[in-house]
């Protein structure tokens, strides 16, 4: 059985998912009781979070509840918005629609709309302010649906894959998992290139596999983020030679929530038992 609060605890983990409502926000909610009684704790998103409908479909989503002590990000307007009391730590010169990003201590209890930034770059620095001037190492990042490549913009920094399982996507759904898990596999190569090597520039795409050279033996990516291939293409690329990243973003676990099925019937879909060790399902029942 996973410990996902030791799985956490200082470290930066991205929580992505699926698809929009996936349960990466409620997942948030869950994991920060038992990690503020362990370490500080800070936490920020990807876009917008933590508001009562969604922007776009209209649908209620569960808002983040921050406790005293939380260090979070947000936009001046949002924050402004708390039924909570905090203390400003950081005004970034990073402008949103609600205003400019602040980082704040929270000091009472209240509702928070989390907003965050809106590229890599100002995702980079943000941590690292957290980290470096706060001295906080355990942080949380409610991710955008699908975008993986943020998690490359700090060093060490891991991912949770939330889905949401249900009878229409089970196939889709395992079919990315074990794609995610091929991936987290793979090791990590330092050093220059060896020869017969071929190292990938940008993204390894379909396309980019008719390049190979007949002798190469091996090819180098950055990170998994810039592998878009299926499950089924990797293993059929991993029978001609090996594949290597310069940045290792490992998998901290898959969280399962599961919709009109159950757990047997997603684990009857899945036969390596290292990946079926690997999934924690509807942590929020405990």
């Amino acid at each position: 059985m996973i410990d996902i609060s030791a799985a956490l605890k200082h470290r930066v983990t991205f929580i992505a998912g699926n698809r929009k409502n996936a349960g990466k926000t409620t997942f948030l909610n869950c994991v920060l009781g038992p990690l503020r009684a362990k370490d500080p704790v800070a936490y920020l998103t990807v876009g917008i979070d933590g508001e009562k409908q969604d922007l776009v479909s209209g649908q209620v989503k569960p808002q983040v509840m921050a406790r005293p002590g939380d260090t979070l990000l947000t936009a001046q307007a949002a924050l402004a918005r708390t039924d909570g009391l905090y203390e400003i730590r950081q005004v970034f010169p990073y402008r949103t629609v609600l205003g400019r990003l602040v980082l704040a201590v929270m000091r009472r209890d209240g509702f928070v709309e989390l907003v965050g930034p809106e590229t890599n770059r100002q995702v980079t620095t943000v941590l690292q302010y957290i980290q470096k001037q706060e001295g906080i190492h355990t942080i949380l990042i409610d991710g955008a649906v699908n975008r993986l490549t943020q998690i490359a913009t700090i060093p060490n920094a891991g991912y949770v894959y939330v889905v949401r399982a249900g009878r229409r996507n089970l196939e889709q759904t395992i079919s990315e998992m074990k794609r995610l898990f091929a991936l987290d596999a793979l090791l990590q190569r330092e050093g220059p290139c060896p020869e017969n090597c071929f190292q990938v520039h940008g993204a390894l795409t379909e396309r980019k596999l008719r390049d190979l050279p007949e002798t190469c033996d091996e090819i180098l990516v950055q990170d998994f983020t810039k592998v878009f291939l299926s499950h089924r293409q990797i293993a059929h690329l991993q029978e001609r030679c090996r594949l290597f990243f310069r940045d290792r973003l490992p998998l901290r676990f898959f969280v399962v929530n599961l919709f009109d099925l159950d757990r047997e019937t997603v684990l009857d879909q899945i036969k390596d038992k290292q990946l079926r060790e690997r999934i924690v399902f509807n942590p929020y029942e405990n």
